[in-house]
């Protein structure tokens, strides 16, 4: 969506399946033994290395634009709460 001259189609596609060829490749990398070329780390050890990648590469993406205000900070309502001015005494329509 950030790209506007390539269309969505392809944008797809190389997120589809891109991941896939190169999950299985890292995966693969992990788990064979380190005679064939790879870490042997096993089935704990690979998805143990993966998931802190992914967390790390996560990481980032989660500043304070996310986060709700700090309690008694005046900053504003809680996530999911719409405040409506209205005048005393008048009731809201359900």
């Amino acid at each position: 969506m950030k790209v506007p001259a390539v269309s969505n189609v392809p944008l797809f596609w190389s997120a589809f399946v891109l991941p896939r060829s190169l999950g299985a490749t890292v995966g693969d990398f992990l788990t064979k033994p380190v005679v064939k070329g790879g870490s042997n780390l096993g089935t704990i050890g690979s998805p143990a290395v993966l998931l802190a990648v992914l967390f790390g590469l996560l990481r980032p993406g989660t500043g304070a634009q996310g986060r709700p205000p700090a309690h008694g900070s005046g900053a504003g309502h809680p996530v999911g709460r719409v405040t409506v001015n209205r005048a005393p005494g008048v009731c809201p329509r359900s």
